[in-house]
């Protein structure tokens, strides 16, 4: 299961609460705050969360390039 997904930045850039995700794929809040957060995120819901955002499966699965850009 992938774990470096940019799920959070995909659904804020929708401005979209975590209820809204949640209520389409039927699921938790709190299961997609740990997949958000860096817990497994199983491929079925990898491939419906894609689908919803409108991009590819690939590109959720992409390290975070915030969270490894070093500061200044």
């Amino acid at each position: 299961m992938p774990k470096f997904t940019k799920l959070k930045a995909e659904r804020l850039k929708k401005e979209w609460p975590l209820w809204k995700v949640s209520s389409q794929l039927r699921i938790s809040e709190t299961l997609i705050s740990k997949w958000e957060n860096g817990q497994p995120c199983p491929t079925e819901y990898l491939e419906k969360l894609a689908k919803i955002y409108g991009v590819p499966v690939e590109e959720l699965m992409e390290e975070n390039t915030l969270a490894s850009t070093p500061q200044k």
